[in-house]
């Protein structure tokens, strides 16, 4: 069973597509907002004036991994607000697992208002 047999039923085909699309950015975000976290305390702790810098460019990646994702969040909570014709704001979105999702939408009673895939 595929990306698309699972999702675009649930969701819609327009929010599967974002979800796809933000998925790669999920996978990256996590390890590598860690690994600069870790090393951005490294090199602020050395407290040199290369080692700053190095901790300013840590923290500006950090920023520029994470703006993709949380734009790419908002993409799919905008898409699903228009497939079950409510608001649903990124932060309220569970994870996006078929085991989390479908209680997550029987404990909001939401339907689809489009039921073309």
């Amino acid at each position: 069973m595929g990306f698309d047999d699972i999702w675009v039923p649930r969701i819609g085909s327009v929010a599967a597509a974002e979800l796809r699309r933000n998925g790669y950015f999920t996978l990256a975000v996590g390890p590598l907002g860690l690994a600069l976290a870790v090393g951005s305390s490294f090199a602020f702790g050395a407290g040199t004036a290369m080692g700053v810098a190095l901790g300013v460019v840590c923290v500006l990646v950090i920023v520029g991994i994470f703006s993709p994702w949380l734009r790419g969040r908002m993409r799919v909570a905008a898409a699903l607000s228009q497939w079950f014709g409510v608001h649903i704001g990124w932060q309220e979105m569970p994870s996006m697992r078929p085991s989390q999702f479908d209680p997550w939408c029987r404990r909001r009673e939401l339907e689809p208002t489009q039921q073309t895939h």
